[in-house]
């Protein structure tokens, strides 16, 4: 998923004006800036993954779609 989400978001993002970029980028930093020195530890594949079907679990799915919500709430436009 994160290669199809890094893609997609590739995508949405050529092509637009550097000062949007730049605003973008700033309001996620916003966001995320205090936990960079100490990330969350993220998720195992069994816990992402159905390793019997190879499947997203649907958890995971819910994930990657609300943070694709909250980018094109920020103004990306994908293609998709």
């Amino acid at each position: 998923m994160e290669p199809r989400f890094a893609a997609e978001v590739v995508y949405a993002a050529a092509g637009i004006e550097r000062s949007f970029a730049n605003e973008l980028v700033k309001t996620l930093l916003s966001r995320y800036e205090e936990r960079l020195k100490d990330p969350p530890t993220g998720l195992t594949y069994q816990e992402c993954w159905d390793a019997r079907t190879g499947k997203p679990r649907e958890d995971y799915l819910r994930l990657y779609s609300r943070t694709k919500t909250k980018l094109e709430d920020l103004g990306l436009e994908f293609r998709y």
